[in-house]
């Protein structure tokens, strides 16, 4: 596995383990990865799709531009003041 590949595996794992909101499974073999990630997607699609649609994209915006939030919302909220 590649250097930086294994340091996001690990960051990823550290964020999940620290939110309490799930368990971080491992799939007993290679081959069982695919169906992991096809389920992890599919349940995060039902689960996005039971969500406000203004709180998800303020929630992925907020992960997009991570601590210059502050800085995009302030200039967001200008543009939607000047409309």
């Amino acid at each position: 596995m590649g250097r930086r590949l294994g340091e996001t595996l690990r960051r990823h794992q550290a964020q999940i383990t620290r939110s309490g909101a799930a368990v971080l499974r491992q799939p007993p073999t290679l081959e069982a990865g695919p169906a992991l990630v096809r389920r992890l997607r599919e349940h995060a699609t039902r689960w996005r799709a039971t969500q406000p649609p203004a709180e998800l994209l303020e929630q992925d915006v907020r992960v997009v531009t991570g601590d210059k939030w502050d800085y995009w919302a302030q200039g967001c909220s200008l543009c939607w003041l000047m409309m």
